[in-house]
């Protein structure tokens, strides 16, 4: 938090490359939990809103901002999938972007995606960088000689169960409630309902297999 207070950015090369100059642009930042990268957004762009569920997530997020002393930001607590325009209160914007880890938590994609796509500009980008699914049905603690799947690639509407007992920043910090309900979304229905959002799919890239971007 410091660095980021600082002017450090958190956003790496291949986010910063899809974004490109955005310094005029209006951007919605989607599942932003603490806001560092939020921040770094802000630092780049003409006004940038930060959305999230949690509300200790929100309330942080506040606070760095208020640190950072950036005026150009904003930060709501809203579940995505429930989004509407009345929520935010602003234009609609440019591009909306959401990174890393955000998939296996939402419930519902056809909800999300055509929440997403009513708050951009007509000619407005979605970019979304996540874990392959493929990757994401094996349990993180593979050796050459066994891999262990843990989830299903697909699933329609029901969660399944995951259990951590320790925090993934800071595997020190154990967890009290070490149960975790997540969804499963393959590419038919990632691909499928981006399209049936009304948003076009202009781009698709892969990078170390765990890279992909719309």
């Amino acid at each position: 938090m410091e660095e980021i207070i600082k002017g450090k950015s958190t956003l790496i090369e291949i986010e910063k490359a899809i974004l490109g100059n955005v310094d005029s642009k209006s951007i919605l930042h989607l599942h932003c939990h603490l806001g560092q990268d939020t921040i770094s957004l802000a630092r780049m762009a003409n006004r940038v809103v930060g959305v999230d569920y949690s509300i200790e997530a929100i309330k942080r997020a506040t606070v760095l901002k208020e640190k950072c002393n950036l005026s150009n930001i904003d930060f709501i607590c809203k579940d995505i999938q429930d989004l509407e325009e009345k929520d935010l209160n602003y234009e609609k914007f440019d591009i909306a972007i959401a990174s890393y880890g955000i998939l296996v938590w939402i419930k519902d994609f056809k909800r999300w995606t055509r929440a997403v796509a009513e708050q951009l500009k007509v000619g407005g980008k979605l970019i979304l960088i996540d874990e392959h699914p493929f990757a994401a049905i094996f349990s993180g603690k593979e050796s050459l000689a066994e891999f262990k799947i843990e989830a299903p690639y697909s699933i329609d509407g029901s969660p399944y169960i995951t259990r951590n007992s320790y925090s993934y920043a800071n595997s020190e910090i154990r967890l009290k409630n070490d149960v975790q309900y997540k969804w499963a979304h393959g590419f038919e229905e990632i691909f499928g309902e981006v399209r049936n959002s009304g948003l076009e799919i202009t781009d698709f890239k892969g990078k170390r297999q765990t890279i992909h971007t719309f």
